[in-house]
């Protein structure tokens, strides 16, 4: 018997969660050793780590507008759904239609969670290089006390401000 879509819904944001949260410990520098190693390292897909997607090669687009494109990616989640509500209740006479979709953002956030703090929380999470220095993991050429690193630092902070304060905010 096939089992319900809300069971099945809820199944695969817990299996998606599981994945965010083995990212951060694929972040650590720690030594897993394989197969564990490769499958920490998997699951930084499922995080909004552009990087791994070589945007550079294909659109131009440099490291931080990569960065930039991730932090907008959940606002873009909520103006998609924005438009959705004030739209359906006009064409299809779903009056529901506006806190259905309000759910709909709530759920997406709370599933994506952990990725969406990742992101955020990214520049102030730091490498020692071989010279001493501190830059970024996975952008040697963002260190520390840089100017490359001032504008990943004050996108990081609006975005943990903004997304997690917010959903905070509208948890509680």
């Amino acid at each position: 018997a096939m089992s319900d879509p809300l069971e099945l819904g809820v199944a695969l944001a817990l299996m998606l969660f599981l994945a965010q949260s083995s990212s951060v410990y694929g972040s650590l520098k720690i030594p897993w050793g394989s197969p564990l190693e490769d499958l920490l390292q998997l699951s930084t897909i499922f995080t909004l780590d552009l990087h791994s997607t070589h945007l550079d090669c294909t659109f131009e687009v440099d490291l931080f507008g990569q960065y930039l494109i991730g932090s907008l990616m959940p606002l873009l989640v909520i103006l998609i759904y924005l438009v959705a509500a004030l739209v359906i209740p006009r064409i299809f006479d779903r009056r529901d239609a506006p806190l259905r979709c309000w759910n709909a953002v709530g759920l997406i956030f709370q599933t994506f969670f952990t990725g969406i703090l990742l992101h955020g929380i990214r520049p102030f999470i730091l490498h020692e290089q071989l010279s001493g220095k501190h830059s970024i993991p996975g952008l040697p050429g963002v260190v520390l006390e840089s100017p490359e690193h001032l504008p990943f630092a004050v996108v990081g902070a609006m975005h943990l401000l903004f997304y997690g304060g917010g959903f905070l905010a509208y948890s509680a």
